[in-house]
């Protein structure tokens, strides 16, 4: 994986600026006296820039230049004559004879406006950081960047999570069966759970915070929302962050409502209707601190909820960030997010990129290990790799059967798709766990769990028992399968014309060299390709909605295939299906017979894009040592 450094550069002659006052009377707003576009320039003189001045707060100048485009960056080299100026301007606005001398800031969603990462507010400009601007212009470098993350205080397993089933009310008593819950939100310490289910029946949501240290409710109400959800938990200010999605183009809302009395919110903030593209319409949120909190969808926004300010915005586009896709160091000072094949990580207080890891394949989900060191991800067919933070590597590759979610149980296991406990140094399935149907977990760090079902709530101690005694005797190079620099020999029989095969071994041989793999005929491994058709058969179509009429579409169905065998024997298969899907999608004016042969085709798709897994281990027998069900209560 190459690796990219950010570097605090001079982007479009943006110049760093330093001038401290002391005291919150230093905080102004330029628009209280005047402030037109003006040149500025550093101490030297060799950096200039057009802009006018925006405010001034906590020691940070925000420019606004021609284009409309700001700048927020602390000041530092700042030229004699625009000291002056800053100067004059502070003065002027603190003066108390000064009939304009602006108060606090005014809340940016009052009157029921969204707040938009782009609209202007009185009081001052959002602190915009557009990332497609920022990495391009990135300066790639040999010197490596560190993320420097302050792992947790160990409190020597001190945290006491009540360890019995808590039942879990239902919204809905005599229409039960239509209770939807959502993921249990946690808060920062990992002792404190929201849950809140909803029932479309009845047009009701029930909400509920439960301290995971006594397993007691300690707020409870149902309330007459349809579409409910727990945003995030504050427990500095006992409040709970309820989402409401509304239906149509209606804008949602973030309501914030204390323990004592969750039926009437504190207060609400208005998020984005449907015509505002760029608006503020949060998928997730996190507390980060006291009065600071992270929302994340179409963009990453850190807020003051105190004042209802943004400390900045980080603009993503039109794609949201999954909530798989995000992870925190174990501080929350360090966030980290998959965009497209990288993954960024920036400092959660400032906003600042740290830095990219850039990945052969968008991952999956990712996650820090419990100490901050490492960061592991996952990408689709299940390769996972850990990327050593400090000394800024890959330290570890390997294949799994996961595709999905990934959480750290300590420093040397992974969970995955909630099921498989992989062991890193090992890179293999020790274990597998078999969750109840429907359920959810949550890691809450440090091995500790959360289980929800329909009905109860468990907190779970992960792995269950020392593992590491049973494999500690195996060397783990002894259990690779599959290693880098292993020879194949390829068998490939595929149904393409001479040219088109060509191709496909001119590109496995080049894959397989970047690899470290070569081609031997002797090799004791062998890379097979195949195609297999099934017979013709017919099948009866139907609309969605089973209002149109049903037609009958008759095709082949085929199979690509690709397999690795190590003495006759299977180790490794991926494959591909050429034929018609359970929901079908037409182009233009094409019917469903021509749908159904175009499907049909075998394409040589597979055999061009298929990867040779990385450190393919097992364990002798070829399967974990064991396996444990995750239950919340015993069955009757």
């Amino acid at each position: 994986m190459p690796i990219t450094r950010f570097l605090p550069a001079l982007l479009e002659l943006v110049f760093l600026l330093l001038f401290v006052f002391a005291g919150d009377a230093n905080a102004f707003q330029a628009e209280d006296i005047s402030s037109d576009f003006r040149t500025w320039s550093n101490s030297t003189g060799k950096f200039t820039i057009e802009a006018k001045l925006i405010n001034f707060v906590d020691g940070k100048a925000t420019l606004e230049k021609k284009d409309g485009r700001t700048i927020n960056l602390p000041l530092k080299k700042l030229s004699k004559k625009d000291i002056a100026f800053v100067e004059e301007l502070r003065k002027n606005a603190t003066d108390p004879d000064n009939p304009f001398a602006g108060g606090t800031e005014a809340n940016p969603f009052a009157g029921g406006e969204a707040s938009s990462g782009r609209s202007k507010k009185r009081g001052g400009e959002v602190v915009t950081i557009d990332v497609s601007q920022v990495l391009p212009d990135t300066t790639l470098t040999d010197e490596k960047w560190r993320v420097v993350i302050d792992a947790p205080i160990d409190d020597g397993g001190q945290r006491k999570l009540f360890t019995r089933p808590i039942t879990i009310s239902s919204v809905s008593e005599k229409y039960a069966f239509h209770d939807k819950r959502a993921r249990p939100v946690v808060d920062r310490a990992g002792t404190m759970v929201g849950l809140s289910a909803s029932n479309r029946f009845t047009d009701s949501s029930t909400l509920t915070v439960i301290d995971l240290a006594t397993g007691k409710n300690i707020a409870a109400e149902a309330l007459p929302i349809e579409d409910l959800k727990v945003f995030a938990i504050d427990t500095d200010n006992k409040q709970v962050l309820t989402f409401v999605k509304e239906k149509g183009r209606t804008p949602g809302r973030i309501e914030f409502r204390n323990f004592d009395d969750l039926q009437s919110p504190a207060k609400i903030w208005q998020t984005a209707d449907f015509f505002q593209k760029d608006g503020f319409t949060p998928k997730h949120g996190f507390m980060v601190g006291p009065n600071r909190l992270l929302t994340i969808g179409d963009n990453i926004v850190l807020w003051d909820i105190e004042r209802a300010q943004t400390q900045y915005v980080i603009e993503k586009g039109r794609a949201s960030i999954d909530i798989e896709k995000i992870a925190f160091s174990p501080t929350q000072k360090t966030l980290a997010f998959v965009s497209k094949k990288s993954v960024s990580l920036i400092d959660v207080a400032s906003g600042e990129l740290h830095g990219v890891i850039s990945a052969e394949e968008s991952p999956q989900a990712i996650a820090f290990s419990p100490t901050g060191d490492f960061l592991a991800g996952l990408e689709r067919g299940g390769q996972v790799w850990v990327w050593d933070l400090h000394e800024n590597q890959m330290v570890q590759q390997f294949k799994s059967d996961a595709n999905k979610s990934l959480e750290w149980v300590d420093e040397r296991h992974l969970l995955a798709d909630n099921k498989y406990l992989l062991n890193v140094e090992y890179r293999v399935c020790v274990w597998q766990y078999d969750p109840e149907h429907r359920s959810e977990i949550v890691g809450l760090g440090n091995g500790d769990f959360l289980l929800q079902t329909k009905k109860n709530l468990l907190t779970l101690k992960l792995p269950h028992s020392n593992l590491s005694s049973k494999i500690e005797e195996l060397d783990p190079e002894d259990l690779l399968l599959i290693r880098p620099g292993d020879e194949f020999a390829v068998d490939f029989d595929l149904p393409f014309d001479g040219a088109e095969q060509k191709k496909i071994r001119e590109s496995l041989e080049k894959r397989m060299q970047e690899m470290g793999h070569s081609v031997n005929a002797q090799a004791q491994m062998t890379l097979r390709g195949r195609v297999t058709t099934g017979k013709r058969q017919t099948s009866k179509v139907e609309s969605w909605d089973r209002r149109g009429p049903t037609t009958n579409i008759s095709y082949k169905a085929s199979r690509s295939t690709i397999e690795i065998l190590k003495d006759d024997k299977v180790i490794w298969k991926t494959s591909y299906y050429h034929g018609p899907a359970h929901m079908i999608h037409t182009r233009g004016d094409e019917t469903l017979q021509e749908y159904a042969d175009r499907v049909s085709k075998v394409t040589p798709s597979l055999f061009y894009s298929f990867k040779i897994p990385t450190n393919l281990a097992t364990l002798p027998g070829g399967k974990p040592l064991g396996k444990s069900r995750l239950m919340t209560a015993r069955r009757k």
